[in-house]
Formats: C-alpha cells, structure tokens, sequence
C-alpha cells in the first residue's frame, strides 16, 4: 500500500503537462479582438488612478508621433488612447521580415479602487512576411488561419498569436505593477 502511494505521489513529476491552448487562440467578443482585465487596488482614489493611467500611457508609449491620449474625462474617469505596439518579431532573432506591429486602442476607466483596461480595435497591422498586406484588421488575418488551425498546420501565426498574448497581458501586468508601486511612493 505504502509503495502504491508512494508511486501515485511521484507520478506527477514524470508526466508532461499539456501546452497552454488558450495563448494561441484570441479573446472574441461579438467578433472583435478585445483584451479585457478589472485591476483593484485597495485605498486608491479615482483621480489617482485617473491620473497614474494618464502618465503610464504617455510614458509607455512615449515613442508615438502623434499625442496618444485621444480622450480625457476626468468626471467619468476614462481615458482612450491610439496607440502602435513596438515590434514583435516571431524569431529570437530581430529579423526585419518576420515582425509585426500592432495598432489599437486602450480605454481606460477609473473608479475608486480599480479600474478596467481594455485593449480593441487592434484594425491596423503593417507588413511582415507571414502577413501579406497592411492595415488590415486582426480579427481578418485570423479567422484566414482558422483552417489551417483546426488542420493542425499552424506554423508562424500560432506563434505571433501567443507573441501577441504574451505583450497584451504583459502590459496589464506592468500597468497593476507600477500602479501599485507609485501608490507606495511617499513624494
């Protein structure tokens, strides 16, 4: 008996986990692209938070041409921005050919002790060698590579999917992240 679970303990660690799926699939509704996450932070105001998501905007998307920040209401809280993503390449390597560049929209809305962050809209994407024409909306280039997915013959595009993924939800996390550390910082 000992012995049987012991080897029911032990198993686990000699079995090969599946492979996230949901990083390679995009979050749909009503058939847009839409990132979507409610960030709380206890003891925060509104105009904090109001005031915090315009600067991190503006800071993380410093390198726009134009003004980002497209909307500013400060009585109900929202932000809109149009913003470009810095290049996301498919390879390790920084190859010219096999980047893309994202165009979207973040809105932002404030309310005492959270706020939601949107990321949509993303209807402008520029050349790269696995996309064969620019300014086209994203949800276009996917559903084109549905059937190549559900034939198992993905190639690149599983791999931007989860390149994507992994940029979009990494700015939610550094959004939550200097949040909460500029509500510690005592200046």
């Amino acid at each position: 008996m000992k012995k049987i679970l012991l080897i029911l303990l032990l198993l686990p660690l000699f079995c090969f986990s599946q492979i996230d799926s949901t990083m390679h699939d995009f979050p749909y509704r009503d058939g847009k692209i839409i990132y979507e996450k409610v960030v709380e932070v206890k003891g925060l105001s509104k105009e904090f938070i109001y005031g915090f998501s315009k600067k991190w905007v503006m800071n993380k998307f410093s390198n726009q041409l134009a003004r980002p920040i497209k909307t500013e209401d400060l009585i109900n809280g929202q932000i809109v921005a149009r913003v470009s993503s810095p290049p996301i390449y498919l390879a390790s390597e920084s190859t010219l050919s096999q980047q893309i560049f994202l165009d979207f929209w973040i809105q932002i809305d404030s309310k005492e002790e959270k706020c939601r962050i949107k990321f949509f809209d993303f209807n402008s994407l520029r050349p790269s060698s696995i996309l064969t024409k620019g300014n086209v909306p994203l949800e276009e280039y996917d559903k084109s590579n549905q059937t190549k997915r559900n034939e198992n013959k993905t190639g690149n595009w599983d791999k931007f999917t989860l390149k994507i993924n992994l940029y979009l939800n990494g700015l939610f996390e550094d959004f939550k992240t200097n949040l909460v550390a500029d509500s510690k910082d005592s200046f």
